[in-house]
C-alpha cells in the first residue's frame, strides 16, 4: 500500500512514483490518504494530484483507504475530509473502493463535506492560506466545469476580461481570511495574476481534455491553485527543500523582508491529468522510450512564441499563451514544470525573457542537477504541473 504522509515535499512524492513503479507491475495498487495533509512545500499539492492521478488513469488505483478505522471514527473521518487533497481524489474515484480500515464505504459519511468543499470553491473561497478550482471533465458539464471558465450554456471557455473579476474575488476572500492588507499586497498583481491563470487554464481547455488519440479523458482534473506564504527569510529552505536555486532566487535583491524580517510571495499552479507535453506534442508517435533530452526539447518548443501545433482543441494553435506567460514573470518569477519524464525550472529574475521562436535558445534547468544541458529522466506521470511564483511587496507590477 502507497501511503501519504501527512507532510511531503516534491522529492517525497517522486519516492511514490518509485514505490509505484514496483508494486504497479504486478499488482493494482491501494493509496491511504492522510488525516492532515501540509500544504507547505511550494507546489507540493498540486504535485501530489498529479501522482494519484497518474495512478487512476493507468487504471491501477484498488482502494483509496483512509486511516479511520470505522464509521465510529466518523467525526474525524469529515474533519480530514474537508480539504482539497480528499475532495479531488474523491472525485476521480467516486465510482470505485474508497474505504475505512475495516472496507467499509466512505462515501456516505464524506457526500456532505464534499458538496462543502465544492461550494468553498465555486464561491471563491479559500481553505487556510490557499485557493484551489477544479474542474472535472468526466463529469457532466454543469457539474464538473466552473463558470470563472466556462459560460454555463454554451460551455465554451470565457474571455480574459470575465476571468478578471473572479480572480479579484479570490483576492479579497483570501485577503478576507488572512489580513486585510493581502489586499494592498495581491491588488497590484491582479493584471499579471489574471494573464498567468487566464493562459495556463486556457492551455488545459485546448490540450488536457482528450489524450493523444483524441480520446475523452476519464476520469479527468485540471485545476487551479494559489497560496499565500510569509515567513522568515532563514526560513525559506522549508519550502524550497533545499533546492539552492530555488533558494537563490529568494535571496534576489526583488525580495524586501519587512520589520520582522518575513517574506511574502504567492504561489499559482495550474494541473490537470492529460497526456502532458511531450504526449500530446507527439500524439500517436508517443512512447515511453522518447529521450528525456527530447522530451526537454518539446517543452521548450511549447514556450516558444508563435509556436505553431495541430491537433489542438480548435485545430491549429498558433501560441502565444505559455511565451505571454513568460514575458508576464519576467525579472521577478520562478517557473516550475513537471510533465512526462521532465522536471525543469527557471529563475526569471537570473535568466530573463528573450522573445524567440527558436526553441534552441529557451533556457530551462534540471530540477536535480541544477543544469541546463544534464536532464534527469523521472517517473513518466501522466498530465503537468505548472508552478510560479511571485514576490510581493517586492517591485512595481504595473508593466
Amino acid at each position: 500500500m502507497i501511503v501519504i504522509q501527512k507532510k511531503m515535499d516534491l522529492a517525497d512524492i517522486e519516492g511514490l512514483y518509485e514505490q509505484y513503479g514496483n508494486e504497479s507491475a504486478k499488482n493494482l495498487v491501494d493509496i491511504q490518504l492522510p488525516n492532515d495533509f501540509q500544504e507547505e512545500t511550494i507546489g507540493v499539492l498540486p504535485s501530489l494530484i498529479q501522482f494519484i492521478a497518474t495512478v487512476i488513469r493507468d487504471h491501477k488505483l484498488e482502494v483509496l483507504k483512509t486511516r479511520f478505522k470505522n464509521d465510529e471514527e466518523k467525526q474525524g473521518l469529515m474533519d480530514a475530509a474537508k480539504s482539497y487533497l480528499w475532495y479531488v481524489c474523491a472525485c476521480l474515484h467516486w465510482l470505485n473502493r474508497f474505504e475505512y480500515l475495516n472496507g467499509e464505504s466512505v462515501k456516505d459519511d464524506v457526500r456532505d463535506v464534499n458538496r462543502q468543499v465544492n461550494e468553498l470553491m465555486r464561491n471563491y473561497k479559500p481553505i487556510g492560506h490557499s485557493f484551489m478550482l477544479t474542474c472535472f471533465d468526466h463529469l457532466p458539464r454543469n457539474v464538473g466545469l466552473v463558470k470563472m471558465f466556462y459560460q454555463p450554456s454554451s460551455f465554451m471557455m470565457v474571455d480574459e476580461v470575465m476571468v478578471e473579476q473572479y480572480v479579484n474575488q479570490i483576492i479579497v476572500n483570501l485577503a478576507t481570511k488572512i489580513n486585510r492588507q493581502v489586499i494592498g499586497q495581491l491588488h497590484p498583481l491582479l493584471k499579471p495574476l489574471n494573464a498567468i491563470i487566464y493562459e495556463l487554464f486556457k492551455n488545459t481547455d485546448d490540450w488536457a481534455t482528450k489524450d493523444r488519440f483524441g480520446n475523452p479523458i476519464e476520469p479527468s482534473v485540471r485545476g487551479l491553485y494559489f497560496r499565500y506564504y510569509k515567513n522568515y527569510i532563514d526560513k525559506i529552505e522549508e519550502y524550497s527543500e533545499k533546492n539552492a536555486s530555488l533558494n537563490r532566487y529568494f535571496m534576489h535583491p526583488i525580495y524586501k523582508a519587512d520589520e520582522e524580517n518575513k517574506i511574502s510571495f504567492i504561489e499559482i499552479s495550474i494541473f490537470d491529468s492529460g497526456d502532458g507535453f511531450i504526449g500530446r506534442w507527439l500524439g500517436e508517435n508517443y512512447t515511453e522510450n522518447t529521450s528525456i533530452d527530447e522530451e526537454v526539447d518539446i517543452v521548450k518548443r511549447c514556450l516558444t512564441k508563435y509556436q505553431t501545433k495541430e491537433d489542438g482543441k480548435k485545430g491549429i494553435i498558433k501560441g502565444m499563451g505559455l511565451d505571454r506567460v513568460l514575458q508576464t514573470i519576467n525579472e521577478r518569477g520562478f517557473l516550475r514544470i513537471r510533465t512526462n519524464k521532465v522536471h525543469v525550472f527557471r529563475d526569471m529574475v537570473q535568466d530573463q525573457y528573450v522573445a524567440s521562436s527558436d526553441a534552441g535558445t529557451i533556457k530551462l534547468y534540471d530540477w536535480k542537477t541544477l543544469l541546463d544541458n544534464q536532464f534527469t529522466p523521472y517517473y513518466n506521470t501522466k498530465g503537468s504541473v505548472i508552478t510560479i511564483i511571485l514576490p510581493l511587496d517586492a517591485v512595481s507590477y504595473n508593466k
